[in-house]
């Protein structure tokens, strides 16, 4: 389970629906502009990656995870009218949209554009 923290508001997410979250995303156009060196958790190296997987405490950056928001937001939309089904998508993509609507429903999906649309927030595990 992943858990997200903005100022004490937080959300648990599936790994697999975080996972889901981020490729979808950046189907949709987002860029990520890589997560912030964790606070308590280095990397055996010393050399932070700015991956959104380790799970590690790291930090998104406010206008990054508003991105994620907003482009999130466009596959819900997509998701919400089915127009997902008709757009030029790969059809691992379409089914990835299909899977996450099924898993996790369209209320929890419009909690978790709402989180990331709040701005900066941590990922930990």
């Amino acid at each position: 389970m992943y858990e997200f923290d903005n100022c004490g508001q937080g959300i648990d997410l599936l790994p697999w629906t975080w996972r889901a979250i981020l490729e979808i995303a950046h189907n949709y156009g987002w860029k990520p502009a890589g997560t912030e060196d964790p606070e308590f958790d280095k990397p055996p190296n010393g050399q932070w990656d700015g991956n959104y997987l380790e799970g590690a405490l790291q930090k998104v950056k406010y206008q990054d995870a508003i991105n994620l928001g907003n482009t999130l937001e466009k596959a819900v939309l997509d998701i919400f009218s089915g127009s997902y089904k008709t757009k030029h998508l790969s059809r691992k993509l379409k089914l990835k949209l299909k899977e996450l609507e099924k898993v996790e429903g369209h209320k929890n999906l419009v909690q978790y554009v709402c989180f990331f649309k709040q701005g900066h927030f941590t990922i930990w595990r």
